[in-house]
């Protein structure tokens, strides 16, 4: 539902775009960012309410992995445009490629509270091992035990 709410914010904005002059490739990059945030912030009150995330963190994940995939997905419309497809139908069949990916990598990166806090995936040592298998401290080691050095 979100997705497709930002997919058509993202159209109407970018036909906008076009009638104002800033053709196809400049219509697709300048609804790029509206969408991007948009996208966050639908995402994190609708799809993702119960994660444990920090907001500044998530969000600067969720922008970073968007930026990274805005790149394949700005050539893929190129290739498309180029090919003929027109600029609606070059939009929504990357949008289709891309949705998967943007949703596998949000849920597992983004909104993934083990991604904002690696200390979780620890164990304690302490716990681990027993306490009658924990080493001794140097400390407390006899100088006579000590290996005698040559």
């Amino acid at each position: 539902m979100v997705g497709a709410f930002v997919f058509a914010a993202g159209l109407v904005l970018q036909a906008g775009l076009v009638q104002l002059g800033a053709g196809s490739y400049g219509s697709y990059a300048g609804q790029a960012v509206p969408s991007i945030l948009l996208s966050f912030a639908l995402s994190r009150l609708f799809v993702w309410p119960d994660r444990d995330v920090r907001l500044w963190s998530s969000c600067w994940r969720f922008c970073m992995q968007k930026l990274l995939l805005t790149v394949p997905s700005l050539a893929l419309y190129a290739v498309l445009v180029h090919l003929g497809s027109g600029w609606l139908i070059a939009s929504v069949m990357t949008t289709v490629v891309f949705t998967v990916l943007n949703y596998v990598l949000s849920d597992r990166w983004s909104f993934s509270a083990m991604a904002h806090n690696p200390r979780r995936l620890l164990v304690p040592v302490r716990a681990a091992v027993p306490r009658t298998a924990q080493c001794p401290s140097l400390r407390s080691w006899p100088a006579s035990r000590a290996p005698a050095r040559p």
